[in-house]
């Protein structure tokens, strides 16, 4: 019976994971055509301070790193309550 639900788990990320790539497909091949995309820039501009103290060439690896820690720390949680060490 586990392997089966896994299965389908599997089957629907990878479904999710094709969604994601037909839509950010089609949003690249709507812009392209428009002729509107912009030369990337290599640094975030922020037109505000940031009140932290952070200087902005360094706030988008601020913010990377936090939902990073974030990302693992639920999957700690979740993978602990799958495995019943979390009561």
């Amino acid at each position: 019976m586990k392997a089966d639900s896994l299965r389908y788990t599997s089957a629907l990320a990878v479904a999710l994971a094709v969604v994601f790539l037909v839509i950010t497909a089609g949003i690249t091949a709507v812009i392209l055509v428009n002729g509107s995309a912009n030369m990337p820039r290599c640094f975030l501009i922020l037109p505000i301070s940031l009140h932290f103290g952070v200087s902005s060439l360094w706030f988008p690896f601020l913010i990377q790193y936090l939902s990073v820690i974030l990302l693992l720390s639920r999957l700690i949680f979740i993978s602990s309550k799958l495995l019943g060490l979390w009561v």
